[in-house]
């Protein structure tokens, strides 16, 4: 289950040398909102996205064992390049599993990021059984990119960055 002691456990995981994200807002989105809304910019996570928390959190919970069978992630772009990074810095041999038509800048992230990338056809393909494939006959691990409460826990912890300077309620 998802709890607010398991989001603290990853912030205490993924603490590290990372930069802050800032906290905007707009104007005219609040106009048209009717009320002050705040905006995190996780897109200047290194990978472009909150899914790098997810994915850290992920790997870094890993026993050392499954850490050197390795990671597999089935995504179209963010995830898989938040796992390639994050299996990167941990030392970890990741596989990404991406459609043939996925955004050659990402792919071009995830090469950079040193990942195997595997390609399905998303038109024919079952993308979560190639996966499994992949995964099975090559003893690595899933990271999926969602129903994964280590996941979860990694990605929720972009709300405490917020809450320290705007305050909020979380009930635990």
């Amino acid at each position: 289950m998802l709890t607010f002691e398991l989001i603290k456990q990853a912030a205490a995981r993924i603490a590290g040398p990372r930069p802050s994200h800032p906290v905007v807002t707009s104007r005219s989105f609040n106009e048209v909102a009717g009320r002050e809304v705040f905006f995190k910019c996780e897109n200047h996570q290194r990978a472009g996205a909150f899914k790098a928390r997810g994915a850290t959190n992920k790997i870094l919970s890993l026993t050392d064992e499954e850490k050197q069978r390795g990671v597999i992630a089935v995504s179209s772009g963010n995830h898989a390049q938040a796992v390639a990074l994050a299996a990167r810095e941990a030392g970890v041999r990741a596989v990404v599993c991406i459609p043939d038509d996925a955004p050659k800048m990402k792919v071009a992230g995830m090469r950079n990021y040193g990942a195997d990338i595997r390609v399905f056809n998303r038109h024919k393909d079952d993308r979560d059984a190639f996966g499994r494939e992949i995964a099975e006959r090559e003893g690595l691990v899933m990271v999926p990119a969602y129903d994964d409460y280590l996941i979860m826990a990694g990605q929720g912890t972009a709300g405490l960055s917020c809450s320290k300077k705007f305050p909020i309620s979380i009930a635990s």
